[in-house]
């Protein structure tokens, strides 16, 4: 289900970042981290900003990973190629290709997936992927994403080239010190917290 931004009360700054970055695809590639406790809101941001990639015409990777996901290799990275990897593997050098499929389980039973080659070939798309059309690789609840996927995601995040991605994440607690090291470009960071008086006194309103 997507959130509508005009449903969030008391998250203008947060909601005005997430539009600044989808707004203007000639200066990117750029990041928004929306970080903080569990059930502070994050989720609610991440999914009005996911709607308004697709309303402004961006491609969206997207994925959601959940806690009991954590020991499943490349599950994160399933779920970001999933609809497009058909798009990209074509194109692929044939070691990353073929390390991508064992990744994603669409080569050979004992195809083995090389933890250097599927990052690269994850790069690879992203850059595939960014000449074709704006792209958003959005990531709720970063911290339960696979060991596998992350290290994918790091090398990636930390070799970009010029094109238009947004990348829009959301984590709880401090973002990890791996995504600080990776993210090249100075990231928009929020500590999102809870709503103020007024703001709750303006759901209130509404909802009676």
């Amino acid at each position: 289900m997507r959130a509508r931004a005009d449903q969030l009360i008391g998250r203008e700054a947060e909601l005005e970042a997430i539009d600044r970055l989808l707004g203007e695809a000639g200066e990117l590639p750029g990041a928004v981290v929306l970080h903080g406790e569990p059930g502070i809101g994050k989720t609610a941001l991440w999914l009005a900003g996911v709607a308004t990639a697709h309303e402004n015409g961006y491609r969206v990777m997207s994925s959601r990973p959940a806690e009991s996901e954590t020991r499943l290799s490349y599950a994160g990275l399933t779920d970001l190629l999933g609809g497009i990897v058909d798009d990209v593997l074509p194109a692929l050098p044939s070691i990353q290709r073929r390390a991508l499929e064992a990744a994603l389980l669409l080569g050979e039973p004992d195809a083995v997936a090389d933890e250097r080659a599927v990052s690269a070939a994850f790069r690879s798309a992203l850059d595939l992927l960014v000449a074709d059309a704006p792209l958003c690789l959005a990531v709720d609840d970063l911290q339960w994403l696979d060991a596998a996927s992350t290290a994918a995601l790091g090398f990636a995040l930390s070799r970009l080239g010029e094109g238009p991605l947004a990348i829009l994440l959301t984590v709880r607690g401090d973002p990890p010190e791996w995504l600080r090291r990776s993210l090249t470009q100075r990231p928009t960071t929020f500590e999102v917290v809870g709503v103020s008086v007024g703001a709750l006194r303006e759901v209130l309103e509404r909802r009676l």
